[in-house]
């Protein structure tokens, strides 16, 4: 059985999250799960042969009960049980970028469901350890882990130390995990503590990003236009007003968005050097689509959003302060995008910088103490 079980006429397109390709048809998906239960189980494990079929089966009984006919089911499910393949493409990644987990001690800070340390003590670390807030995250990364080394403390970690005898480590994850701290500073301060001093330990760090056009179209974890640019607390607020129009029951749980401005701001203070990891080619090629016709661009993306924002059923007041948002937002980044087009002598930092203002996605970047020269 295949993925396409899924997929009814055209998919419709998407812009951000955890699949890589089009987005499969959510009703056709609930269709299946009421008609063809049995081919749909057997369709996932196809999907996600590193998967443990036992946790796939498990996963996807529960998770069909408590989501029945959430649109954003297949968005869901990818980003659980895609989870093990994409630790190991990442770590093959980073290997090509000389970082390497062979023979080293792993942290993973908001761990979810372990996949990533699985499959860092697959390639041979030599200690594992997991740190997630949820109690719930945590059962399901046991059950995944189970017959291996990794272990896993309940914890957040931008609060507390971690306990005697975990520590320091050659190499510290913190992936899709900085939105969701009660301090991304904190928690970058804890990853500088907790990161060994050696020349060749590095950190890797990767967050959604904010300013992302696809993001600013549909909020990454919720699908909401706009949500991207609102405080938190009025996020809260739109997202209780619309997730039953929505079809789902998730809480909102996103504290603050860090643009990639803000991230290397934050890395200076707590004493982290960066490199991005990135291809930086495109930014640095005047050839690229995005350095073209951005004006048009950007204006059919403000009127695409509007239209999503005046059809969310919430309160007036908070649709007004989307609309604003989205204006300043659009303004900001069309006179980016005008000043850089100007400038035709612009140095290759600064038009890096403006590709990962807008283009990366996510923000990612390896870290090392500051005292460490790169090897």
């Amino acid at each position: 059985m295949v993925w396409s079980l899924f997929r009814r006429g055209e998919d419709p397109p998407h812009d951000a999250g955890p699949l890589a390709g089009r987005l499969p048809d959510g009703d056709a998906f609930w269709a299946a799960v009421e008609e063809r239960r049995s081919d749909v189980v057997r369709a996932l494990y196809a999907r996600y042969p590193l998967t443990p079929r036992s946790y796939v089966a498990r996963y996807f009984l529960t998770f069909a009960r408590q989501n029945r006919g959430n649109p954003r089911a297949l968005l869901y499910l990818d980003a659980e049980l895609g989870a093990p393949a994409r630790g190991v493409a990442l770590l093959e990644a980073l290997e090509s970028g000389d970082v390497s987990v062979a023979g080293a001690r792993c942290l993973d800070i908001g761990c979810a469901n372990g996949a990533l340390l699985v499959a860092a003590a697959a390639r041979g670390a030599s200690r594992v350890v997991g740190v997630e807030i949820s109690e719930g995250r945590l059962r399901s990364a046991c059950r995944l882990a189970k017959g291996t080394n990794v272990e896993f403390l309940a914890m957040d970690i931008a609060r507390d130390d971690l306990p005697g005898g975990f520590g320091p480590f050659d190499v510290v994850f913190c992936i899709d995990t900085l939105e969701h701290v009660s301090s991304a500073e904190a928690t970058l301060a804890a990853i500088r503590k907790h990161l060994a001093a050696g020349s060749r330990s590095r950190a890797f760090v990767s967050v959604f990003n904010p300013s992302h056009p696809g993001n600013v179209s549909a909020e990454p974890h919720y699908g909401v236009p706009a949500m991207v640019l609102l405080e938190r607390d009025d996020a809260r607020d739109l997202w209780n007003d619309v997730r039953g129009a929505f079809g789902s029951s998730l809480d909102y749980e996103v504290s603050d968005w860090v643009s990639y401005r803000e991230l290397a701001g934050i890395l200076r203070r707590v004493g982290l050097a960066s490199s991005l990891f990135v291809d930086s080619r495109p930014a640095l090629d005047r050839s690229q689509p995005f350095w073209a016709g951005y004006r048009e661009r950007i204006d059919e993306l403000e009127a695409r959003v509007a239209r999503a924002i005046d059809m969310l059923a919430t309160r007036p007041t908070l649709r007004e302060l989307l609309r604003t948002r989205l204006r300043r937002y659009c303004a900001v980044y069309a006179q980016h995008h005008a000043e850089l087009a100007s400038r035709s002598d612009a140095p290759d930092a600064t038009l890096l910088d403006f590709y990962m203002d807008y283009y990366a996605q996510p923000i990612q970047v390896v870290l090392r103490h500051e005292e460490s020269s790169p090897s």
